[in-house]
């Protein structure tokens, strides 16, 4: 399924861009909190020092904590189950019912000339031309047949070919 954003509007791309950075952020945030606990707990068993000289108890810690990573699972849920809480502008989703033929490199369309003509199987060197912004053109041109390459399943087709007729 394919979504295009109808309003291309910069407050649109920042939607985007938070959709992105959110989880990503969410992850650093956690992996933080993570140590601080192992620098809490450690610093009351190896340090022997007052189990509340962070500030507060570690229990209190690892509440505040737990609950912080529940919110973070509530919004990443939200976001994956419906983006369009973030995104402003209209959003219209394409979906495309048959298999799409067309080849894509680098956001340019290619289109693809075989010498000689309807050849399959050997070795073809591959040329990429450049038309335009939107368009490449590949060139293969077949270097060696594949009978060349695979004599004896060429024989065996044709020995099968005349078993048949």
């Amino acid at each position: 399924m394919l979504i295009a954003i109808k309003n291309s509007s910069s407050s649109s791309k920042k939607s985007l861009n938070i959709l992105i950075l959110l989880p990503k952020l969410f992850l650093i945030i956690s992996v933080l909190l993570l140590m601080w606990i192992v620098i809490l707990i450690s610093g009351v068993s190896y340090l022997e020092l007052d189990p509340d000289w962070a500030g507060i108890s570690i229990s209190t810690w690892l509440l505040v904590i737990s609950v912080l990573f529940a919110v973070f699972i509530v919004i990443d849920i939200i976001m994956y189950m419906s983006p369009t809480i973030f995104i402003k502008g209209e959003i219209q989703e394409f979906v495309s019912t048959e298999p799409s033929s067309d080849e894509y490199l680098d956001g340019m369309k290619v289109y693809e000339y075989t010498y000689p003509k309807q050849k399959k199987g050997g070795l073809f060197s591959k040329t990429y031309i450049k038309v335009d912004n939107s368009t490449l053109i590949r060139v293969r041109n077949q270097m060696i047949p594949a009978d060349l390459i695979w004599p004896n399943k060429e024989k065996e087709k044709d020995n099968e070919n005349k078993k048949e007729e």
